[in-house]
């Protein structure tokens, strides 16, 4: 919570001591006031509504917003509030272009979180691109914004995104819409699971790699199930020294470690003889993943980079490590982890699974 906030809440405090049924709110730059409030039909009744004030985000705006919501409490309790003095105050948000909400949607964004290549890379692959669907130069109204989401293909990825994604937006500008009935029955079990390398096709390739720098690199994805630009992102040094466990510094998650499965392929493929290959690192994360894409499609390898890192998702099972665990080291959600993986399983898995069980030499037996 930053100061600001802080002292809105503060104001909040005193008005609840006052049992006063009015809060104040923060959308982006400007306050507005949330409560319980006469319906604008006439019609006897209260339902939470929102007013504009047209204040800015300052000390003088949350004192004048302040004394605002104790005037219209009052007025509200003594049944002589009217919604006129408001009315104009409160459409005038929405007659802002969609690329100005945009604008002061992304300086609020920035001001919550460090601005760096990694949420900078966030900003643009999961916001810009769904705000691009948006008319710019027309009012953001929820037309505009149902418009925008109408754009995609049902039922998809790309809708539950857009859906997501401007929800967030409608909120920022105060627009009331039901996005969620748009969002469809996209889910990770709709997608057709992918073919996964099995590990002695994976092995005979990485040896079959005659380059020492890319065969060291793609050893190392396929040992420790990477995401593609993490390669370059590791302690190396702590590597170097002969550590199992693998520390990534940053990349699309936070620091995390990674058990090798298999360990024997660390000292199998030489992984600390440090062979890291030569290219320009003063990239973002997204064309540093690009170059290793590259390096698989221009030598025609059976099989693409990501897949390395589902082959690790799925031997982690057979090895019997705990999913949430396994979820961490891949630096996924428990949710996403399972949705994804569990689901790629199939026929030979299972087997090989209840194989691995029943030849435990400490297994339970029968009575």
């Amino acid at each position: 919570m930053t100061n600001f906030d802080e002292l809105i809440a503060s104001a909040n405090t005193r008005l609840t001591n006052q049992n006063l049924k009015i809060k104040i709110a923060k959308r982006g730059s400007t306050l507005y006031l949330r409560g319980y409030l006469p319906l604008k039909t006439g019609e006897p009744g209260l339902t939470r509504q929102n007013i504009s004030l047209g204040l800015t985000a300052s000390l003088v705006g949350l004192q004048l917003a302040e004394a605002e919501a104790i005037k219209i409490a009052a007025s509200v309790n003594a049944g002589v509030f009217s919604w006129e003095p408001y009315t104009k105050k409160k459409e005038e948000p929405k007659t802002k272009l969609a690329k100005d909400w945009i604008k002061e949607f992304e300086k609020d964004y920035f001001d919550k979180r460090a601005r760096n290549g990694k949420s900078e890379l966030t900003w643009k692959k999961d916001y810009i691109s769904i705000f691009r669907k948006l008319d710019q130069n027309k009012p953001l109204t929820d037309k505009t914004i149902i418009k925008a989401i109408l754009s995609t293909e049902p039922d998809t990825r790309m809708r539950q995104r857009c859906c997501m994604v401007l929800k967030i937006l409608s909120k920022f500008a105060g627009i009331e819409i039901d996005i969620n009935q748009y969002s469809g029955n996209y889910s990770f079990k709709k997608v057709k699971p992918r073919n996964i390398p099995s590990d002695k096709l994976i092995s005979s390739t990485i040896k079959d790699i005659k380059n020492e720098e890319w065969q060291w690199a793609i050893a190392l994805l396929a040992t420790y199930g990477l995401r593609n630009h993490e390669i370059f992102l590791i302690d190396f040094d702590s590597l170097a020294e002969g550590n199992y466990i693998l520390k990534i510094n940053a990349g699309k998650t936070n620091f995390r470690r990674v058990c090798p499965i298999y360990p024997e392929w660390v000292k199998e493929f030489d992984l600390y003889n440090l062979k890291v290959p030569d290219i320009n690192l003063n990239r973002s994360n997204d064309k540093l993943g690009n170059s290793v894409s590259q390096v698989f499609r221009r030598w025609q390898l059976p099989f693409r980079a990501y897949d390395l890192r589902h082959a690790w998702a799925i031997r982690s099972i057979l090895f019997g490590l705990d999913v949430s665990l396994a979820a961490q080291m891949m630096g996924h959600s428990l949710k996403i982890h399972t949705d994804t993986y569990q689901h790629w399983i199939n026929e030979k898995h299972y087997q090989r699974a209840f194989e691995i069980l029943i030849n435990r030499p400490d297994r339970p037996l029968p009575p």
